[in-house]
């Protein structure tokens, strides 16, 4: 979800205190089920996502195993 679906504004000057953040995810990025992904998260190219995860900053090494935002294992890969 790339937003909160409500805005939280400040009273004295109106400003947006969560605004809406891109999600980037590069190619070849493996998903598991039931993972969420929240707003402002960058998942690199070649990183597989383990089941369950919530993805919630910038992720920054491909070839990867994340489980949520913690990396498990490196230089991996896999056939597609």
């Amino acid at each position: 979800m790339d937003t909160d679906f409500h805005e939280i504004r400040v009273i004295d000057d109106n400003a947006v205190r969560n605004p809406d953040r891109d999600i980037v995810i590069g190619n070849h990025a493996w998903i598991g089920c039931r993972t969420t992904i929240l707003k402002g998260s960058v998942i690199p190219a070649h990183s597989i996502i383990a089941s369950c995860s919530v993805v919630t900053r910038r992720l920054d090494k491909e070839h990867t195993v994340y489980v949520s935002n913690k990396p498990k294992i490196s230089n991996v890969k896999w056939n597609y």
